[in-house]
């Protein structure tokens, strides 16, 4: 699915390789039938709620013009792009959400380039401009399959977003390290930053937030100096950095190296609600990166067992 992502323009082949790998709704995708795109006042209420809340996120890309079950894309359906034109969504767009959201790309996709069976591939980037309010009046972000309003301190913590004056930001999330045995899972949760500008960078501070934890199931099994846990409430821990290290121009540093064990047999079950975000803050502006952490958990399971599998071979 990177590479789907990763396209500036789409064709009617890559939509329909959607529906032969059975690809699922994310955090970073959402199908919508033709549905989805009418005149009425309370359907574009929820284009700009959608919209906006990819923006206020980690961006994404919406489909308009296919059909899901159980969050699966299974089969197309159409948009009559004579009614529904291109300009019609982009004005929607424009007029329901504030502030405008740069560089949002609408692209028709027409099934033999028939005007009246067409699918809109709609690609939001994330948004340094954020929070983005819809045409309801709210704020939202994507959690999960869905966009769901936002609670006054994320809105609050999101203004300053902009740090385009800033030359450092969140390069990558990842995971590795995996071990599995008969009382769960263990993996190290990394956080690296890169510095894209011409001076060396030391005022700054990352943290990973993890919110609707199961009750007793996470824990940081090494505290170390350079990590510091705070428990927020119940459900919510947040894991911060308590020094910075020099990064200098054009370096990629990993700055937070966190060792996770998860005790739980029925991980997928247990986390399907769990939301993980790192935090990179610099004065008063920041940068947030969401982690989908069953994905990485799911691959880095397979990539175990892979491995397992080649050593005893």
């Amino acid at each position: 699915m990177k590479s789907f992502f990763d396209k500036e323009t789409f064709n009617f082949s890559d939509l329909e390789e959607l529906i032969s790998v059975k690809a699922e709704e994310s955090i970073y995708l959402e199908f919508k039938k033709s549905g989805a795109l009418q005149m009425s006042d309370k359907v574009k209420e929820e284009i700009s709620k959608d919209i906006s809340a990819f923006a206020n996120s980690d961006g994404g890309v919406i489909i308009y013009g296919m059909a899901e079950v159980n969050h699966v894309a299974t089969e197309f359906s159409f948009t009559d792009g004579n009614v529904i034109t291109k300009e019609w969504l982009e004005n929607v767009i424009i007029s329901g959400v504030q502030r405008v959201i740069p560089g949002i790309t609408i692209e028709p996709v027409r099934f033999s380039n028939d005007v009246t069976k067409t699918v809109y591939v709609v690609k939001i980037p994330r948004s340094h401009h954020a929070p983005h309010m819809a045409k309801t009046g709210k704020y939202y972000r994507r959690y999960n399959f869905q966009a769901v309003p936002m609670a006054e301190y994320e809105i609050r913590d999101m203004y300053g977003r902009d740090f385009s004056q800033s030359s450092l930001q969140i390069e990558s999330i990842g995971a590795g390290g995996l071990e599995l045995d008969k009382d769960g899972i263990s993996f190290h949760l990394r956080l690296s930053v890169y510095n894209e500008g011409s001076r060396v960078e030391k005022d700054y501070k990352a943290a990973i937030y993890f919110e609707n934890l199961p009750d007793g199931k996470l824990s940081i099994p090494m505290q170390r100096d350079e990590i510091n846990v705070t428990r927020m409430d119940p459900k919510r821990i947040k894991v911060s950095t308590t020094y910075a290290p020099i990064i200098f121009p054009e370096e990629t540093l990993t700055i937070m190296d966190v060792p996770l064990t998860f005790a739980t047999k029925n991980f997928f079950e247990d986390f399907a609600t769990l939301k993980v975000e790192g935090r990179l803050f610099i004065g008063s502006k920041q940068d947030i990166s969401q982690i989908d952490i069953l994905t990485f958990a799911g691959k880095l399971i397979s990539d175990y067992a892979e491995d397992k599998e080649k050593s005893t071979n």
